[in-house]
């Protein structure tokens, strides 16, 4: 399947583009959107304005 072919070269290169340190927070990610998710809900908290 060519889908599936594509979302594993999109992981690879995720996976290649982050440090070790980050590598830790998508152990069991088993597709590209699964960790762009994964990321997603681990950065937003960092990321909300802050109520004033």
């Amino acid at each position: 399947m060519f889908w599936i072919k594509q979302d594993q070269l999109l992981m690879a290169w995720l996976v290649g583009s982050m440090s070790e340190g980050m590598l830790t927070h998508i152990v069991g990610c088993n597709s590209s959107s699964q960790i762009w998710k994964t990321l997603e809900e681990r950065f937003a908290s960092q990321t909300k304005p802050k109520e004033r």
